[in-house]
């Protein structure tokens, strides 16, 4: 009985979810750093950055899906990620009034992917780092059923030892039950993977609800040289017992990390903190 309202559940949410996506927009791959009159029309850039990322050596990442900012106590949770990091890395930012309003008076520098926009508010992933990426790039991969994409932001960022740090950004696909949709997104970030040398961070919301996608995304990983950051204190959220959200790292040293609960999203935050090699 509860199996099958499970599923009657899931259908009627997922046939809600392909209705509801007629009503946004997709466009081509495209990302912002000015969220105040974001105009989206470059799919990737490049600055001069001369500010390393790192602080005397150290580097702390945090990663959170915020779920469009739809619950209270996102501002508070938000504001202690970013007043203890380098780096975050945002999943289901949604560019609305209040949004811009809590980065226009805080400092760092913020670049956002679109993914959609509905009701004329971009949606998409977002970084907020201490100082400029250098090389940005946007990526897109359509959900095969809801019709509606998911983002990648793929960033470099310079380091105090003269390296440079490549970040990947993810928010994989989600309804999809083969793996051939997933499997292309990632292939999108290992193409910016095998192009690298340096330090890595791939992190976001990988959606891996499924054994197979984790074999997936540990498979590819694996291949690159990158190692999952493990917890001292894992409340990472979780589908059918499998967490959903990841931080890989290459060519770092990892000293701790942590995922504890909040209420603000459907997602429990993490973080973790790097010294360089």
């Amino acid at each position: 009985m509860k199996k099958t309202l499970s599923l009657t559940i899931a259908l009627v949410t997922v046939a809600g979810l392909i209705s509801l996506s007629w009503i946004f927009e997709r466009y081509p791959p495209g990302l912002t750093s000015d969220l105040a009159s974001p105009d989206f029309n470059q799919a990737c850039e490049s600055r001069v950055s001369q500010q390393p990322l790192d602080s005397n050596g150290e580097l702390t990442v945090s990663v959170w899906n915020i779920y469009k900012q739809q619950n209270v106590g996102w501002k508070t949770e938000l504001t202690r990620l970013l007043d203890s990091s380098e780096l975050v890395l945002l999943q289901e930012a949604s560019l609305t009034t209040p949004l811009k309003s809590f980065f226009a008076g805080r400092p760092g520098h913020a670049t956002m992917v679109r993914a959609f926009t509905g009701f004329e508010i971009a949606n998409g992933v977002l970084d907020v780092a201490a100082v400029p990426a250098t090389d940005i790039c946007a990526q897109l991969t359509t959900e095969p059923l809801i019709r509606l994409p998911k983002s990648t932001l793929v960033a470099s960022y310079p380091l105090s030892n003269g390296e440079s740090l490549l970040v990947v950004n993810l928010h994989s696909v989600n309804f999809s039950w083969g793996l051939e949709t997933y499997t292309a997104q990632l292939k999108g970030a290992a193409k910016a993977l095998a192009a690298h040398q340096g330090p890595v961070i791939v992190a976001g919301d990988f959606n891996t609800w499924r054994e197979g996608r984790i074999q997936l995304v540990n498979k590819m990983m694996a291949e690159f040289g990158l190692k999952e950051v493990k917890y001292q204190l894992d409340e990472r959220s979780q589908v059918f017992g499998f967490p959903l959200d990841h931080i890989f790292y290459r060519g770092l040293h990892l000293e701790s990390a942590q995922a504890w609960q909040t209420q603000a999203s459907d997602h429990n935050p993490i973080q973790a903190r790097f010294s360089l090699m």
